[in-house]
């Protein structure tokens, strides 16, 4: 196993105990609370060390999507959908993240987030 160069902080985004978690260093930290049946699966770090995180919380058969910026959720959809986020970038003001969601026709799509507004990406 490698270790990072001194001065280089090493973050790792996942979930323990139902709980949507990041690491920093080896330090966890929480952003939801205990036993929230919550997830984490993507991080990115800017320059100026905001912490955005992608991840989301399963409720009644539902998945809310959700970003966690400095541990500030952000939720992306409402309770009619379940969703699965995956991936996590920022460019200037704007979020982008991305996953799959299915409404109610039990069909799953590709889609992606900017600024919080939904795009569809539909296979043909």
């Amino acid at each position: 196993m490698h270790s990072a160069s001194p001065g280089v902080n090493v973050y790792i985004s996942g979930t323990d105990n139902n709980d949507a978690v990041y690491w920093k260093n080896n330090t966890e930290v929480h952003l939801t609370n205990s036993n929230s049946n919550a997830y984490s699966s993507s991080i990115f770090v800017t320059p100026n060390n905001d912490v955005y995180v992608a991840g989301g919380q399963v409720t009644s058969g539902s998945s809310l999507a959700a970003y966690w910026k400095n541990g500030q959720v952000n939720y992306l959809t409402d309770s009619g959908a379940f969703v699965g986020l995956n991936y996590i970038s920022v460019s200037g003001n704007d979020v982008y993240t991305a996953g799959l969601i299915e409404k109610m026709s039990n069909i799953r799509h590709a889609a992606y987030w900017k600024r919080c507004a939904i795009r569809l990406c539909k296979c043909q």
